[in-house]
């Protein structure tokens, strides 16, 4: 039906907004289609497209998080640099 658990979910949560709109417009006649079609993309979900989805996610993250800490690291020394120029300056002006 799809090629990826990317897909799934993206169709997963489409389906799932439309159903919540129907319900909210009171328009109940296309909502058991609808849900047919979510519960079955819910059972072709695989568990290990899962898992790999999930461990592409925590790759993700890590590298994430590895970019925040070199970005603050960039941070902290143009403020040592910055810190250090206005010393200078100041000694300059004085």
């Amino acid at each position: 039906m799809f090629d990826n658990l990317k897909d799934q979910l993206i169709e997963l949560e489409r389906l799932s907004i439309n159903i919540s709109d129907l319900i909210k417009d009171n328009k109940y006649e296309n909502i058991v289609e609808l849900d047919l079609k979510r519960q079955n993309i819910i059972k072709s979900i695989n568990i290990e497209h899962a898992k790999n989805y999930k461990n592409e996610l925590i790759g993700i993250f890590d590298n994430n998080n590895m970019q925040i800490k070199s970005i603050e690291n960039d941070i902290l020394e143009l403020k040592k640099k910055s810190k250090k120029s206005l010393k200078c300056f100041q000694a300059y002006k004085n």
